[in-house]
């Protein structure tokens, strides 16, 4: 099955936020909706097993022109009635109460599929590493190993991407990065990650908007128009949602 029809919601609140408010806006949903529901947050509610659920997030936090954003995917779509249920949207970010109201709710049915040509993309603030990957990556000496050893790392983030979502992909993926646009050093969970802007070209049909790698739920990993397509220096064959 190498075509999927993936549903998304985008959800903008009129609220304000600063970027590094996104996880305190993460953790004022959690609380309004209850840990019980942990699509919301992938920490595992089962006492005996491990901490945390090691699976694509369906429900996704974002920063957004100074907005906060929900982005819903597959079964994130249904989950986030949780949130919308609620009599009183009021809730806690950062030392401040906040009482949410929606500014824009885009709902999109995306067709996910394998293709026979290149898809143009960019993938902002994206985290392809962990600490282990990270010093063999700093260990290659020449530029050329290490644009590959990144296009395996976004190749697994992408086959993550696609089993979170139930698209079983039964041709083979192919990710180059065309460039690196920007790199730097982010604070990610009490520690410094470097976060990468690239151009990269897959052949396959993603969902803008969706998040790739590490911290997918806190805003990294965002997949947007590529550089080129922004400047009005090319077309991309696979539309905008």
């Amino acid at each position: 099955m190498n075509k999927v029809t993936t549903r998304i919601i985008i959800i903008t609140f009129n609220n304000k936020i600063q970027p590094w408010e996104v996880p305190q806006f993460r953790g004022g949903i959690i609380h309004k909706v209850g840990m019980e529901h942990d699509w919301f947050h992938n920490h595992n509610n089962q006492i005996a097993s491990p901490n945390f659920l090691y699976r694509y997030p369906l429900i996704q936090y974002r920063y957004h022109k100074g907005n906060p954003q929900l982005i819903c995917i597959q079964n994130g779509v249904e989950e986030v009635q949780q949130l919308f249920s609620k009599s009183d949207w009021e809730i806690r970010i950062g030392d401040r109460m906040e009482k949410l109201s929606i500014k824009d709710l885009n709902l999109k049915a995306i067709e996910v599929e394998v293709v026979d040509y290149p898809c143009n993309y960019q993938l902002q603030h994206w985290l392809p590493f962990n600490s282990k990957n990270h010093e063999r990556y700093k260990a290659l000496e020449y530029e050329t190993d290490r644009i590959q050893f990144l296009e395996k790392m976004l190749t697994g983030h992408i086959l993550g991407f696609a089993e979170g979502i139930g698209w079983q992909v039964e041709n083979q993926i192919n990710a180059r990065i065309k460039r690196i646009v920007k790199q730097k050093i982010v604070p990610y969970k009490n520690t410094k990650m470097i976060a990468m802007n690239i151009d990269f070209t897959v052949n396959a049909k993603l969902p803008f908007q969706a998040g790739l790698g590490q911290g997918a739920s806190r805003g990294f990993g965002l997949l947007n128009v590529p550089t080129n397509v922004l400047r009005g220096k090319g077309k991309n064959k696979h539309e905008l949602i």
